[in-house]
């Protein structure tokens, strides 16, 4: 009856300090699973700053289309090609809020990835207010290029349902457009978040490492601009879940696969654990040893590669360092 006198208050042997990160599906869902109700709240903040232009950039594309192919709520208007413009510049105008929000988002589940905690309001605020004026300008333009990538593909899907066959040249430049997209904008707001570069530098950046990691860089990006894509075509029947995990949950996948290259080419991780051992008293020297010593027992620990070996020498901007004692949150 050994069954009946176990102690089961004795305590296990608990996890590893260093024992290595999960891998693939099981880090996923173990975000996911840990994080979820976060997420839920991160995507609604994020999804009131993209209202406004949200609405302008529909109105827009329903004016310039004679029939509701995404269920649009269509109505007729004089001159309607000059209506669509007005709203066209609204919804760019609003693309001012598009980009700081972007990045305060990503920025957020990077510190779900790397295991830091945080409260979502303040972390999104502080990313918001800090990086509003050098993403004011991006935000306008990745709002553009969202609404010539949904022009183009509801004109596409128009004259598909026709009958009619879309010209070669300008099938292949919509898809190679959309897939280049898909594949830098990721990186270009994760980067954002951490390092000291204008939106030139950060854009190099982007299609060095999109092309760079060009595996990870498919699946990140194809997947992720796909659930969206998925959420437009079935509007407004996909509202529900666009509102609650529509964009968060697209945004974690994409990042399960840019972060390892991230942050492997700039040290993210290790430049803020660092600071934290600065910032407790302990000397340079020390910090710089002990993460070291991290690092050899992590690799004495991982029985295979993370799929990003045999990239040290990609070629990014010099200036391209972590923000260090900037004030920027981890």
């Amino acid at each position: 009856m050994a069954l009946f006198r176990r102690n089961y208050d004795k305590p296990g042997p608990g996890v590893p300090k260093n024992a290595p990160r999960k891998k693939g599906i099981a880090r996923f869902f173990e975000i996911l699973g840990r994080d979820f109700m976060n997420l839920v709240k991160l995507n609604m903040l994020y999804q009131l700053f993209l209202l406004p232009s949200q609405v302008f950039i529909l109105l827009a594309v329903d004016a310039f289309f004679p029939a509701p192919f995404l269920f649009f709520l269509h109505f007729q208007l004089p001159n309607p090609t000059v209506w669509a413009l007005v709203f066209l510049v609204l919804g760019l105008a609003c693309g001012i809020l598009v980009g700081p929000a972007t990045l305060a988002m990503n920025h957020a589940i990077s510190k779900m990835m790397r295991d830091d905690p945080g409260f979502i309001w303040h972390d999104f605020k502080k990313q918001f207010r800090e990086n509003f004026k050098s993403m004011a300008v991006p935000g306008v333009l990745y709002t553009l290029l969202m609404f010539a990538e949904i022009f183009a593909f509801i004109y596409y899907y128009a004259l598909s349902s026709a009958g009619g066959a879309a010209n070669l040249v300008f099938t292949v430049i919509y898809f190679f457009s959309l897939l280049v997209f898909s594949m830098a904008a990721p990186y270009f707001f994760l980067q954002a978040g951490y390092l000291r570069l204008r939106t030139g530098g950060l854009l190099k950046n982007s299609l060095l490492l999109a092309f760079g990691f060009t595996p990870r860089s498919l699946v990140g990006g194809v997947v992720n601009s796909g659930l969206i894509a998925v959420q437009l075509i079935f509007f407004p029947t996909s509202s529900i879940f666009t509102l609650f995990i529509g964009y968060t949950i697209p945004t974690l996948f994409a990042q399960m696969w840019i972060w390892p290259p991230v942050d492997k080419t700039f040290k993210i991780e290790k430049t803020l654990r660092i600071r934290e051992g600065l910032e407790e008293g302990v000397s340079e020297e020390e910090a710089l040893a002990a993460e070291e010593e991290k690092e050899r027992l992590a690799k004495e620990a991982e029985k295979a590669a993370d799929g990003v070996e045999g990239w040290e020498d990609l070629e990014v901007p010099k200036k391209a360092a972590p923000k260090v004692g900037t004030g920027t949150d981890k």
